[in-house]
């Protein structure tokens, strides 16, 4: 999805053709043309974090109160799963989603199932992020 897509479905004018690569909501994750998603928690302010190689990164820094070089988006806690959805529902039927649950073994399977994608020539993105649910 381009970057234009998301702005102006945000009613923010936009003519920025470049594609994202992902959305994320925490400074820790930002990776190139990503889109981030910053509200301000309940004791930590993420919007101090941000730096001048966190905003050449992303494509877009979206925030719940006007800072120079971001764009403010009204209610923005609110609507964090809305942009979301309208973001990765574009990609919904070009990939599959490989997910893997339980109390023993999560580690051990995704190794297993990573190498036999590898083995058989399917392209992929691995992503692991550690202390998710």
């Amino acid at each position: 999805m381009q970057i234009k897509e998301l702005l102006n479905y945000l009613k923010i004018n936009s003519s920025d053709s470049r594609t994202i690569s992902e959305v994320v909501t925490s400074t820790k994750d930002v990776t190139p043309n990503c889109v981030l998603i910053l509200t301000k928690g309940h004791s930590l302010d993420p919007c101090l974090l941000l730096n001048n190689e966190i905003k050449k990164s992303c494509l877009a820094i979206l925030t719940d109160r006007p800072i120079d070089g971001t764009y403010f988006v009204m209610n923005l806690k609110s609507r964090v799963f809305e942009i979301m959805d309208f973001v990765y529902f574009q990609f919904k039927h070009s990939f599959k989603i490989i997910g893997v649950t339980g109390t023993e073994g999560k580690s051990s399977l995704s190794k297993i199932i990573f190498q036999g994608l590898k083995l058989i020539n399917k392209t992929f993105n691995h992503h692991h992020r550690k202390n998710t649910c």
